[in-house]
């Protein structure tokens, strides 16, 4: 006792003496990780977010200015470009924040020339199959407006991807801020253009200047010279991690507009302009946030591929996040959804109404089922990806029968939504079996049962006799159980928060 006494006293147990005690190199580690995680996901969140309003903006100030029928053929013209982007994508991006040697010159500047290489391609490709563009989706008049479109791959090509190998060490800065200055850009001129022009071929304007000027903004920005260099291996190397990732994102295309290009081919134009509209209200946000998510977990996931323990535990944030993050949507889109719609878009849209809630269920599966797919590129098993595309790709032909046999828009919807439901199923399932995360995996049981019971509220609040507000009570007290359930998400949310916090008082 005396001795306990005798070191209380002279203060070597003293609170005071261990919060001064000097930190371990490994907690200094931990302690700068934590902070530079926190800081990576401000700088992401608050670039995406205020780059996806500023699209939101101009996708609303263009149905405005243009109406319904022009605005419906100029989304033909956005969603071939998006179909040009996608056919031509071998992850190649992807590949420098992936990859071991993304860091090392030589490996960037291969790469580099692979898509200077593929850009050529593609936009010859697309000059050629200008006139089977406009065909498909519905004006065969407009071949010369399809043909324009090449421009936009070429002028891609030459982006520079140093901006993109900075996402490694988690910076995102640059990149956030390239795109963000480019939305603004295209914003200020669309007003100035629509004055001029009048008409659908805006768009077309605004695509290529979008282009031409995010690539300039990558070299601007860029720390690195743009270098080319020629390397056979890694040409290999990339065209191999590429290729299945190739045809998952030719299928995930097909799963995700194959809707709007039959809706174009079978509908009139008016009904093709407000389910642009519909769509837009949710594909921005939706999509804005499944990039932050990918460009956030990918690198965390990818850095931990030599510690199993650390690895799975990351794949198991990334679901769980991903999942909470979709169910949101589906509640968000149900409580907001139709009054946002028309004070966005206004009365001359209103018939896209009906559309509203169905919508938000389909983009709330395709939001979670961002994870899987996050998990499957940082696991190197790409072909899981094709594989959940194709049972995804098995809805749309359905789609099509309903289109052509006489049915109606909300029909197509409830279908998308079933497809990106099973899709999701699928996806989890290759995580359990082919990347073997049984652990990860099976804290996924009871978030996923209150997933599917928060869709199913949401979809039938239209349809049972209770109150509307008691329907969207449940669904998000259901909610709540939701993310309480996802112990490695919040806790992965408390570390951050307390790290950041610790770092402020300390």
């Amino acid at each position: 006792m005396a001795c306990l006494h005798s070191a209380a006293s002279d203060g070597t147990h003293d609170a005071r003496t261990h919060k001064n005690r000097p930190s371990t190199p490994r907690t200094v580690h931990i302690h700068r990780h934590m902070n530079g995680m926190v800081r990576s996901t401000l700088v992401l969140l608050g670039g995406r977010t205020s780059e996806a309003l500023l699209r939101f903006l101009r996708n609303v100030l263009l149905a405005r200015l243009l109406g319904v029928e022009d605005y419906g053929i100029a989304g033909t013209f956005v969603l071939a470009a998006s179909m040009v982007e996608v056919v031509s994508d071998l992850a190649l991006e992807r590949m420098v924040v992936q990859d071991r040697e993304g860091n090392n010159p030589r490996f960037v500047s291969a790469i580099q020339t692979l898509v200077v290489i593929r850009s050529i391609l593609i936009a010859g490709i697309v000059y050629l199959c200008g006139d089977l563009l406009a065909l498909l989706f519905g004006f065969p008049e407009l071949g010369w407006a399809y043909q324009l479109l090449a421009v936009v791959p070429l002028i891609r090509g030459f982006f520079h991807l140093d901006i993109m190998r900075e996402q490694r060490g988690m910076r995102f800065g640059r990149q956030v801020l390239a795109e963000f200055l480019t939305v603004l850009g295209t914003l200020l001129l669309l007003w100035p253009l629509a004055a001029w022009i009048g008409d659908f071929r805006v768009i077309l304007w605004i695509i290529c200047i979008d282009a031409g000027v995010r690539t300039v903004f990558s070299h601007v920005l860029a720390s690195e010279r743009f270098r080319l260099g020629w390397d056979i291996p890694i040409f290999k190397r990339a065209i191999l991690f590429g290729a299945p990732l190739l045809a998952a994102n030719i299928l995930m295309f097909l799963n995700t507009q194959g809707d709007r290009i039959i809706i174009a081919n079978q509908f009139s134009a008016f009904e093709l302009g407000v389910f642009t509209a519909a769509f837009t209200l949710f594909m921005t946000p939706v999509s804005t946030g499944a990039n932050i998510m990918r460009q956030l977990f990918l690198p965390l996931i990818a850095r931990e591929r030599d510690n199993p323990v650390l690895f799975e535990r990351r794949c198991s944030e990334t679901l769980q996040a991903n999942l909470v993050l979709g169910c949101a949507v589906m509640i968000g889109g149900a409580l907001i959804g139709e009054p946002a719609f028309l004070l966005a878009f206004g009365q001359e849209f209103a018939a896209g109404l009906p559309w509203i809630v169905p919508l938000c269920v389909m983009f709330g599966a395709r939001f979670a089922s961002v994870g899987p797919v996050v998990v499957a590129v940082a696991g190197g098993r790409t072909i899981n990806v094709t594989i959940r595309n194709a049972v995804r790709m098995a809805f749309v032909p359905v789609a099509l029968g309903i289109a052509v046999s006489g049915g109606t828009i909300l029909a197509l919807i409830y279908i998308a939504a079933a497809g990106e439901v099973v899709a999701y199923g699928v996806g989890i399932a290759l995580v359990r079996y082919r990347l073997a995360l049984r652990k990860a995996t099976n804290r996924m049981w009871l978030p996923a049962a209150l997933a599917i019971a928060i869709a199913s509220v949401v979809l039938s609040a239209r349809m049972l006799p209770f109150d509307y507000w008691w329907i969207q009570v449940t669904a998000t007290g259901l909610l709540v159980f939701l993310f309480a359930s996802c112990v490695d998400f919040w806790t992965w949310m408390y570390r951050g928060a307390s790290t950041r916090l610790k770092k402020k008082l300390a």
